[in-house]
């Protein structure tokens, strides 16, 4: 049986990619509150806590809703595993108005 060459030809495309260039490595993006959108340059998206394989450098960037979103840069030479991102709230506030509240 002769199989297609499509068949031969897309194992030895991806054995190459995986043995080209800088060796790759995995990073866990962690924030404070989790459940972030993060956005990876050329790889895509996942919500926080996440695992993410660097194989070249990568802009990320980082939102949730009433935070202020955050945009950092990583490295496949950089050592860290997990990356720690506290997300600051967009408005802090530490007072109630007392108008604001209904009455009970």
């Amino acid at each position: 049986m002769k199989l297609p060459r499509y068949v031969i030809v897309v194992p030895l495309l991806l054995a190459g990619c995986a043995t080209a260039g800088t060796p790759s490595r995995i990073v866990t993006i962690d924030t404070t509150p989790t459940d972030a959108l993060i956005r990876v340059e050329g790889f895509g998206e996942c919500a926080s806590p996440c695992a993410i394989e660097i194989d070249a450098p990568r802009r990320v960037s980082i939102a949730k809703a009433g935070f202020k979103p955050v945009i950092i840069d990583l490295s496949p030479k950089s050592r860290a595993k997990t990356i720690s991102v506290p997300l600051e709230l967009a408005a802090p506030t530490e007072a109630v108005e007392a108008g604001s509240l209904s009455d009970l």
